[in-house]
């Protein structure tokens, strides 16, 4: 197999030696997210809580992530999560921009829907007191963008460049919030391209930190989240509502990119590795044992 280097862990009961291809955790990740959203929503519906409030399946993410931990335990460190940097003012000012970015959007998708039906989008009825929505709003953020952006993320940037890792991310998160909400296939359509556009716009951001994506991205999805409860009430049952919200988020994605990746001047460097954590993709031949020669022992 040239080009790639297997990881060899021996294991201490068997004495046995067990390689793991570079695509391991991802195919555990996936496997475990599979299992466990399954699981969770089993659960939900057995003794709740109301699916209005929370879904269970958003914690589905955070402990697959943590059963990779489990997988890989003492495997070269296991995986890596971008939450390297503690709160500075970079990333902080970085948060408060997606914070912007995400009013941005809810605000562009409910003017969109009002243009387009002519009317105002009802008020919603509160059933829960505010303070405990946006605490739930921020728990499902964490629960989520643990595996979505602090793990998923620069994961998928040790093969390919940001931009494709965050339409890979976003196709992912897609297609995993169509198999739990199993909407109509036009609908799932939507909620697809609608994730892999905040994908690409939270990415775009995160150029700029280097550091804590889990902050970063927990803040762009809280305000997304409490603020589409708040200004578009009827989103999960209005089809001019979701297309409004695709628009919105492609339309400050494709913004928000390419502003990201202009430069006034002086030369260009590799986005893939000098924007991507310490100790995640711009680490990973150290830290996975990836090479780009074939190991002589594996002939």
């Amino acid at each position: 197999m040239p080009g790639i280097r297997l990881r060899t862990v021996a294991s201490h009961a068997t004495a046995i030696t067990h390689a793991w291809p570079r695509w391991a955790p991802l195919a555990v990740f996936a496997l475990a997210l599979a299992v466990v959203t399954a699981a969770l929503c089993l659960l939900q519906g057995a003794i709740g809580p109301d699916p209005e409030l929370i879904g269970l399946h958003r914690f589905a993410p955070a402990v697959a992530v943590g059963l990779l931990y489990v997988v890989f335990a003492g495997h070269h460190h296991g995986p890596s999560l971008a939450t390297d940097r503690g709160l500075g003012w970079r990333t902080a000012a970085i948060a408060l921009f997606t914070a912007a970015l995400g009013v941005a959007i809810v605000v562009t998708a409910m003017a969109s829907h009002e243009i387009i039906t002519g009317g105002r989008v009802g008020v919603l009825a509160v059933a829960y007191p505010i303070p405990l929505l946006l605490a739930v709003q921020i728990i499902g953020a964490l629960g989520e963008e643990t595996a979505w952006r602090a793990y998923l993320q620069p994961e998928l940037e040790q093969w390919w460049h940001p931009l494709p890792a965050a339409i890979g991310v976003g196709l992912a998160w897609g297609i995993w919030q169509s198999l739990v909400l199993h909407p109509p296939l036009t609908q799932a359509a939507v909620i697809t391209v609608t994730a892999i556009a905040l994908s690409v716009a939270l990415r775009a951001t995160l150029q700029f930190t280097g550091g804590n994506y889990l902050l970063v991205a927990t803040v762009f999805r809280t305000v997304i989240g409490f603020g589409l409860l708040l200004a578009l009430p009827t989103l999960d049952d209005d089809r001019v509502a979701q297309w409004s919200l695709g628009g919105a988020a492609v339309t400050v994605a494709t913004v928000t990119w390419v502003v990201s990746t202009w430069r006034p001047s002086g030369p260009r460097t590799n986005d893939a590795v000098s924007t991507t954590p310490t100790g995640t993709a711009g680490d990973w031949t150290a830290e996975w044992g990836w090479s780009g020669e074939q190991d002589p022992d594996e002939d």
